[in-house]
Protein backbone atom coordinates (compact mmCIF):
# COMPACT_ATOMS: atom_id res chain seq x y z
CA UNK A 1 0.00 0.00 0.00
CA UNK A 2 2.75 2.35 0.82
CA UNK A 3 4.61 2.06 -2.64
CA UNK A 4 0.56 2.83 -4.31
CA UNK A 5 0.30 5.21 -2.47
CA UNK A 6 3.66 7.61 -2.71
CA UNK A 7 3.07 6.37 -6.70
CA UNK A 8 -0.62 7.72 -6.40
CA UNK A 9 1.04 11.19 -4.36
CA UNK A 10 3.54 11.30 -7.75
CA UNK A 11 0.66 11.18 -10.26
CA UNK A 12 -0.99 13.87 -8.61
CA UNK A 13 1.85 16.05 -8.06
CA UNK A 14 2.10 16.28 -11.75
CA UNK A 15 -1.39 17.26 -11.99
CA UNK A 16 -0.77 20.43 -9.46
CA UNK A 17 2.57 21.15 -11.78
CA UNK A 18 0.92 21.32 -15.21
CA UNK A 19 -1.54 23.95 -13.69
CA UNK A 20 -1.94 26.52 -15.99
CA UNK A 21 -3.08 29.77 -13.54
CA UNK A 22 -4.78 31.29 -15.81
CA UNK A 23 -7.28 28.58 -15.61
CA UNK A 24 -7.11 27.60 -12.43
CA UNK A 25 -11.36 28.51 -11.87
CA UNK A 26 -10.93 29.84 -8.25
CA UNK A 27 -14.03 29.81 -5.95
CA UNK A 28 -14.77 30.76 -2.57
CA UNK A 29 -16.43 27.73 -0.72
CA UNK A 30 -17.56 29.11 2.63
CA UNK A 31 -15.96 31.89 2.90
CA UNK A 32 -12.98 34.82 3.41
CA UNK A 33 -9.50 33.06 2.50
CA UNK A 34 -11.53 29.32 2.03
CA UNK A 35 -10.82 28.36 -1.91
CA UNK A 36 -11.18 25.33 -4.38
CA UNK A 37 -9.59 25.46 -8.04
CA UNK A 38 -10.60 23.32 -10.62
CA UNK A 39 -6.98 21.73 -10.15
CA UNK A 40 -7.86 20.35 -6.14
CA UNK A 41 -10.94 19.34 -7.65
CA UNK A 42 -9.04 17.27 -10.38
CA UNK A 43 -6.35 16.04 -7.91
CA UNK A 44 -8.66 14.22 -5.31
CA UNK A 45 -11.25 12.88 -8.02
CA UNK A 46 -8.10 10.74 -9.42
CA UNK A 47 -6.92 10.05 -5.81
CA UNK A 48 -10.22 9.05 -5.00
CA UNK A 49 -10.84 6.84 -8.26
CA UNK A 50 -7.07 5.07 -7.79
CA UNK A 51 -7.24 4.38 -4.78
CA UNK A 52 -11.44 2.99 -4.38
CA UNK A 53 -10.18 1.20 -7.60
CA UNK A 54 -7.41 -0.88 -5.90
CA UNK A 55 -9.07 -0.94 -2.02
CA UNK A 56 -12.87 -0.70 -2.81
CA UNK A 57 -13.60 -1.45 0.90
CA UNK A 58 -12.56 2.07 1.95
CA UNK A 59 -13.87 4.97 2.49
CA UNK A 60 -13.03 8.51 2.00
CA UNK A 61 -12.48 11.46 4.27
CA UNK A 62 -11.38 14.37 1.75
CA UNK A 63 -11.04 18.52 1.71
CA UNK A 64 -13.26 18.68 -1.23
CA UNK A 65 -16.40 16.69 -0.41
CA UNK A 66 -19.07 16.24 2.07
CA UNK A 67 -18.02 13.62 4.79
CA UNK A 68 -19.60 11.84 7.31
CA UNK A 69 -17.92 11.15 10.84
CA UNK A 70 -14.82 8.92 9.92
CA UNK A 71 -15.73 5.08 11.51
CA UNK A 72 -13.10 2.22 11.83
CA UNK A 73 -13.50 1.52 8.51
CA UNK A 74 -10.23 1.75 6.26
CA UNK A 75 -10.39 5.17 5.40
CA UNK A 76 -7.98 7.46 3.13
CA UNK A 77 -7.96 10.86 5.01
CA UNK A 78 -6.82 13.53 1.54
CA UNK A 79 -5.77 16.64 1.08
CA UNK A 80 -5.45 17.14 -2.60
CA UNK A 81 -3.32 20.40 -2.72
CA UNK A 82 -2.91 21.52 0.73
CA UNK A 83 -1.54 25.04 0.37
CA UNK A 84 -4.14 26.06 -2.28
CA UNK A 85 -3.94 30.17 -1.41
CA UNK A 86 -0.37 29.32 -2.28
CA UNK A 87 -1.29 27.38 -5.31
CA UNK A 88 -3.36 30.41 -6.62
CA UNK A 89 -0.62 32.66 -5.99
CA UNK A 90 2.37 30.71 -7.50
CA UNK A 91 4.32 30.16 -4.33
CA UNK A 92 4.97 26.76 -5.23
CA UNK A 93 4.61 25.92 -1.99
CA UNK A 94 1.83 23.04 -1.72
CA UNK A 95 2.02 19.47 -1.35
CA UNK A 96 -0.04 16.13 -1.45
CA UNK A 97 -1.08 14.72 1.40
CA UNK A 98 -2.60 10.78 2.15
CA UNK A 99 -3.39 8.99 5.75
CA UNK A 100 -4.36 5.82 5.71
CA UNK A 101 -6.45 5.03 8.93
CA UNK A 102 -7.22 1.66 10.48
CA UNK A 103 -9.77 1.53 13.74
CA UNK A 104 -9.65 5.17 13.84
CA UNK A 105 -5.64 5.28 14.35
CA UNK A 106 -2.95 6.51 11.49
CA UNK A 107 -1.59 3.53 10.13
CA UNK A 108 0.38 5.21 6.62
CA UNK A 109 1.27 8.59 5.62
CA UNK A 110 2.17 10.55 2.62
CA UNK A 111 3.16 14.62 2.14
CA UNK A 112 4.50 15.00 -1.28
CA UNK A 113 5.86 18.42 -2.48
CA UNK A 114 5.78 18.07 -6.23
CA UNK A 115 7.87 21.48 -6.28
CA UNK A 116 10.56 19.98 -4.43
CA UNK A 117 10.34 16.48 -5.32
CA UNK A 118 10.17 15.78 -1.37
CA UNK A 119 8.33 12.54 -0.50
CA UNK A 120 7.78 12.53 3.43
CA UNK A 121 6.37 9.10 4.19
CA UNK A 122 5.70 7.18 7.63
CA UNK A 123 4.42 3.66 8.99
CA UNK A 124 3.01 2.94 12.38
CA UNK A 125 6.08 1.81 14.08
CA UNK A 126 8.01 1.75 10.91
CA UNK A 127 9.72 5.17 11.45
CA UNK A 128 9.50 8.58 9.46
CA UNK A 129 11.71 9.01 5.96
CA UNK A 130 12.32 11.37 3.28
CA UNK A 131 12.91 10.44 -0.22
CA UNK A 132 14.29 13.06 -2.61
CA UNK A 133 16.84 13.08 -5.65
CA UNK A 134 17.18 9.36 -5.85
CA UNK A 135 18.07 9.16 -2.33
CA UNK A 136 16.20 8.12 1.24
CA UNK A 137 16.85 9.20 4.82
CA UNK A 138 15.15 8.23 8.37
CA UNK A 139 13.91 11.54 9.62
CA UNK A 140 14.39 11.91 13.19
CA UNK A 141 14.44 14.74 14.91
CA UNK A 142 15.99 16.32 18.02
CA UNK A 143 14.28 17.71 21.05
CA UNK A 144 15.01 20.73 22.14
CA UNK A 145 13.09 23.67 24.97
CA UNK A 146 11.30 26.25 23.73
CA UNK A 147 13.98 29.02 24.16
CA UNK A 148 16.09 27.40 20.78
CA UNK A 149 13.22 26.40 18.56
CA UNK A 150 11.79 28.01 15.41
CA UNK A 151 8.02 27.85 15.63
CA UNK A 152 5.72 27.57 12.56
CA UNK A 153 2.21 28.77 12.82
CA UNK A 154 -0.96 28.57 11.10
CA UNK A 155 -3.42 31.40 11.14
CA UNK A 156 -7.17 29.83 10.64
CA UNK A 157 -8.07 31.64 8.07
CA UNK A 158 -10.90 30.47 7.59
CA UNK A 159 -11.76 31.00 11.32
CA UNK A 160 -10.47 34.69 12.14
CA UNK A 161 -13.19 36.08 14.02
CA UNK A 162 -13.43 33.02 16.56
CA UNK A 163 -9.43 32.63 16.73
CA UNK A 164 -7.52 35.97 15.61
CA UNK A 165 -6.83 37.36 18.47
CA UNK A 166 -5.81 34.03 20.26
CA UNK A 167 -3.68 32.88 17.45
CA UNK A 168 -2.16 36.92 18.08
CA UNK A 169 -1.85 36.40 22.15
CA UNK A 170 0.19 33.25 21.56
CA UNK A 171 2.27 34.62 18.67
CA UNK A 172 3.38 37.46 20.71
CA UNK A 173 4.31 35.34 23.64
CA UNK A 174 6.12 32.60 21.21
CA UNK A 175 7.78 36.03 19.10
CA UNK A 176 9.52 36.65 23.01
CA UNK A 177 10.25 33.17 24.05
CA UNK A 178 12.06 31.40 21.13
CA UNK A 179 14.48 32.16 18.39
CA UNK A 180 11.90 32.95 15.47
CA UNK A 181 8.49 32.72 13.60
CA UNK A 182 7.49 31.19 10.22
CA UNK A 183 3.93 31.38 8.78
CA UNK A 184 3.93 28.96 5.83
CA UNK A 185 0.37 28.37 3.95
CA UNK A 186 0.87 24.99 4.44
CA UNK A 187 -0.24 22.85 7.36
CA UNK A 188 0.52 19.48 6.18
CA UNK A 189 4.04 20.29 4.88
CA UNK A 190 4.80 22.38 8.52
CA UNK A 191 4.32 18.87 10.31
CA UNK A 192 7.11 17.48 7.64
CA UNK A 193 9.30 19.71 8.50
CA UNK A 194 8.68 19.40 11.84
CA UNK A 195 9.32 15.64 11.78
CA UNK A 196 12.29 16.49 10.22
CA UNK A 197 13.90 19.40 12.48
CA UNK A 198 13.52 22.39 10.09
CA UNK A 199 10.58 23.53 12.19
CA UNK A 200 10.29 22.67 16.40
CA UNK A 201 6.98 23.84 17.06
CA UNK A 202 3.97 24.06 14.75
CA UNK A 203 0.48 25.33 16.67
CA UNK A 204 -2.65 26.69 14.84
CA UNK A 205 -5.73 27.34 16.52
CA UNK A 206 -7.96 25.22 14.22
CA UNK A 207 -7.15 22.51 11.77
CA UNK A 208 -9.11 20.08 9.61
CA UNK A 209 -8.39 16.10 9.49
CA UNK A 210 -7.27 16.04 5.90
CA UNK A 211 -4.39 19.21 7.15
CA UNK A 212 -3.30 16.57 9.66
CA UNK A 213 -4.53 13.33 8.73
CA UNK A 214 -1.02 12.16 7.51
CA UNK A 215 1.27 14.71 8.84
CA UNK A 216 0.58 13.69 12.78
CA UNK A 217 2.14 10.23 11.86
CA UNK A 218 4.80 11.87 10.78
CA UNK A 219 5.53 13.97 13.47
CA UNK A 220 5.19 11.07 15.68
CA UNK A 221 7.44 8.41 14.52
CA UNK A 222 10.02 10.93 14.01
CA UNK A 223 10.06 11.51 17.86
CA UNK A 224 7.98 14.52 18.07
CA UNK A 225 5.04 14.80 20.25
CA UNK A 226 1.13 15.91 18.91
CA UNK A 227 -1.74 16.73 20.65
CA UNK A 228 -4.16 19.32 21.27
CA UNK A 229 -2.69 22.29 22.88
CA UNK A 230 -3.89 21.22 26.23
CA UNK A 231 -2.12 17.74 26.21
CA UNK A 232 -4.95 15.78 25.33
CA UNK A 233 -6.01 13.21 21.94
CA UNK A 234 -6.72 14.99 18.77
CA UNK A 235 -10.23 14.02 17.60
CA UNK A 236 -10.60 13.54 13.67
CA UNK A 237 -12.63 16.66 13.75
CA UNK A 238 -10.90 20.44 13.55
CA UNK A 239 -9.27 21.07 16.00
CA UNK A 240 -5.98 23.54 17.51
CA UNK A 241 -3.09 21.70 17.21
CA UNK A 242 0.25 21.58 19.25
CA UNK A 243 2.75 19.59 17.75
CA UNK A 244 7.11 19.79 18.08
CA UNK A 245 9.98 18.48 19.85
CA UNK A 246 9.02 16.75 23.47
CA UNK A 247 10.12 19.28 26.10
CA UNK A 248 9.38 22.71 23.54
CA UNK A 249 5.75 21.07 23.48
CA UNK A 250 5.59 20.69 27.59
CA UNK A 251 6.66 23.85 28.21
CA UNK A 252 4.56 25.33 25.62
CA UNK A 253 1.54 24.03 27.62
CA UNK A 254 3.23 24.86 31.07
CA UNK A 255 4.18 28.68 29.90
CA UNK A 256 2.09 29.78 27.06
CA UNK A 257 -1.13 27.63 26.78
CA UNK A 258 -4.12 28.16 24.79
CA UNK A 259 -7.41 29.53 25.93
CA UNK A 260 -9.06 29.28 22.81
Amino acid sequence: MLTTIQELARRAGDIILRAEHEDLRVKNKSGSADFVTAYDVEVQTFLMGELAARYPAAQFLCEEKENDAMTAAPTFVIDPIDGTTNFIRGLRHSCVSIGYYEGGEVQLGVVYDPYSDEMFYATRGGGAYLTCGGKTRRVQREDKPLAETLVVIGTSPYYKERTGKETVRIFEELLYRTLDIRRSGSAALDLAYVADGRYDLFFEAVLSPWDFGAGRLLVTEAGGVITCPDGSKMPMAPVPILAGAPTAHQEFQQLIGYHG
